[in-house]
């Protein structure tokens, strides 16, 4: 199994000065793919589409001629009050191939971010860190060093890595039981895989997508409707890759997987009605592996969370198997340099949670009674 070479968080030597500068959209995106820990959401392709390019603000902090990271950060200004909120989802970038993952550099990144945002701008400062395995708790453990508080715990914070630094063959050993029986159902099925990119995947997979949705009744809270502007806008570097499993001529699961930095991560997935039956999921996944095992600079692949679905952690669980990682997404992480703008941030996150609370129960709801 891989592992992340780790230091004690400790003070930057002091031979330059740390400086942090605003880049273009296009110059960010370009730096974000030269990161181990690069992932769409904080590129400004999709940033942009999600929030509008005028809420949103890319910054890069050096230390001499060495290039530290940076963050895309989404800014919700309130002029009339003179405050808002700066939010940094899964955010900053800090880890170079080939380098040891210092948290000091992370630390001094923040830093950074902090003093502009919050002393500068006189913004509340939200950063919402990643699930990373070896790393998760050295950022939370940087974060609070640094004066973040935390926020309240995720209501549903598992989030599920399948280990892809090794083998095929010994992926496979280690998947349970039952999902190596499912696989197996799966291989027995005259599949067509086709891997390819948005040019060609794009199209099929929302029409699967939409008719999924219709089927089921679900009510989706995702950021699908993001997928066509940030394909149309982002770089090769950070394109994602389409998988489609056809059936007799007929495409019954699709899946979009972002491939960048050490992590490849599970984006969106559809499928047919028919789909459960071929177990063409199994079949799904199983593709994405294959590609993954056979390129170095993959470690891991992110399957997301379980959205407290009991089926969904069987299955995910059951895919990470003896060599995966089971981990929990951290805590929203705040800082407020002033009491305004900690009021507005208290109020605003307030009624996120009471919103998420209120879509959570409407969903049971409509499953219960299948719309």
């Amino acid at each position: 199994m891989s592992s992340v070479a780790l230091q004690t968080v400790q003070a930057l030597p002091q031979d330059s000065a740390i400086e942090l500068s605003e880049v273009c959209p296009s110059e960010w995106d370009a730096l974000l793919g030269t990161f181990e820990d690069a992932l769409h959401e904080q590129s400004s392709a999709f940033l942009k589409a999600r929030w509008g390019a005028e809420r949103c603000t890319f910054f890069k902090v050096v230390e001499g001629e060495t290039t530290l990271g940076g963050a895309g950060v989404v800014l919700l200004k309130m002029p009339v009050i003179g405050s808002g909120l700066a939010i940094m989802k899964w955010g900053p970038v800090w880890r170079k191939p080939g380098e040891t993952a210092d948290p000091a550099r992370l630390a001094a990144i923040l830093t950074a971010l902090r003093e502009e945002l919050c002393d500068q701008r006189g913004l509340h400062l939200t950063v919402m860190p990643r699930a990373e395995p070896f790393l998760t708790d050295r950022t939370v453990e940087t974060l609070v060093r640094l004066g973040f508080e935390r926020g309240e715990k995720l209501p549903a914070p598992a989030r599920y890595f399948v280990n892809v630094d090794q083998s095929l063959y010994d992926l496979r050993q280690s998947l349970s039981q039952k999902w190596r029986y499912n696989l197996k159902k799966a291989e027995k099925n005259p599949f067509s895989i086709h891997v390819t990119r948005a040019e060609e995947g794009l199209a099929p997979f929302m029409t699967l997508y939409k008719e999924m949705l219709s089927r089921k009744g679900f009510a989706d809270h995702s950021a699908i409707a993001t997928l066509p502007a940030f394909c149309k806008a982002a770089p090769a570097t950070l394109q994602p890759m389409f998988v489609q499993v056809a059936h007799k001529g007929k495409l019954c699961a699709a899946g979009i997987i972002h491939h960048c930095g050490d992590t490849a991560a599970y984006l969106y997935g559809a499928t047919s009605d028919d789909a459960l039956s071929l177990r063409a999921g199994y079949a799904l996944h199983w593709a994405v592996v294959a590609q993954l095992c056979a390129d170095p600079k993959v470690k891991w692949y992110d399957l997301g969370g379980n959205d407290l679905d009991a089926g969904l952690h069987q299955f995910k669980s059951g895919f990470i198997g003896k060599t995966g990682a089971l981990l929990e997404c951290p805590e929203d992480h705040h800082f407020s340099a002033g009491i305004k703008a900690a009021l507005i941030a208290k109020g605003i996150f307030g009624l996120r949670r009471a919103k998420q609370r209120s879509d959570r129960a409407l969903s049971v709801i409509r499953s219960r009674i299948g719309r």
